[in-house]
């Protein structure tokens, strides 16, 4: 299992890659490092921050995917439905395309 470093300003996080659940998403996530951008809150989801990627094409399709994550969860929105994104929950959110 393998973790990596998420700096939010003065934050550090550490994440920890599900592999073995979403081998694809992991590897195209990874693929995306090293990466820098702002992150965006979420106004309509609840509590979360998200990161819009645009028409970025992923290469993916659904792989454990869910619109209810955990706190903690990162996801790794593969776009078609609307824009690719990044989504950080940090509490009790809902994510769902047009």
């Amino acid at each position: 299992m393998r973790h990596l470093a998420i700096d939010v300003g003065s934050f550090r996080f550490v994440a920890r890659l599900e592999e073995a659940a979403a081998p694809k998403t992991c590897a195209a996530f990874l693929d995306l490092l090293p990466f820098s951008n702002q992150v965006i809150h979420s106004r309509w989801s609840g509590e979360a921050v998200w990161v819009p990627l645009g028409e970025f094409d992923t290469g993916l399709g659904f792989e454990n995917h869910t619109s209810h994550p955990s706190r903690g969860d990162i996801l790794l929105y593969p776009g078609g439905f609307s824009e690719t994104e990044i989504l950080f929950a940090y509490g009790s959110s809902c994510f769902a395309s047009k």
